[in-house]
């Protein structure tokens, strides 16, 4: 896969929001998506490389985890996030 220069704008649990310009990740295809998802996987642990998004978006998905699972999602997303970069 090859990453932008200025890295992925992920778009984690998506649903059927999967906006242009945003690599979508789901653990399922919603069937109302625009078009699919960019990869099929747990937001738990993501299949992709370090520092690779430059922006995390995460709307509507903290109730889909159990609480005590919380503090390894961050330090996963945390893992693809470059410096300086912003999750949402």
């Amino acid at each position: 896969m090859d990453i932008p220069a200025d890295g992925l704008r992920l778009s984690l649990g998506c649903g059927r929001h999967t906006p242009a310009g945003w690599f979508c990740v789901d653990k399922a295809q919603h069937p109302e998506a625009d078009r699919p998802v960019d990869l099929l996987s747990d937001v738990r642990k993501i299949d992709l490389p370090d520092d690779c998004a430059s922006t995390i978006v995460a709307v509507h998905l903290w109730e889909h985890l159990y609480r005590w699972e919380c503090d390894d999602v961050i330090v996963e997303w945390r893992r693809l996030l470059r410096k300086g970069g912003t999750l949402v």
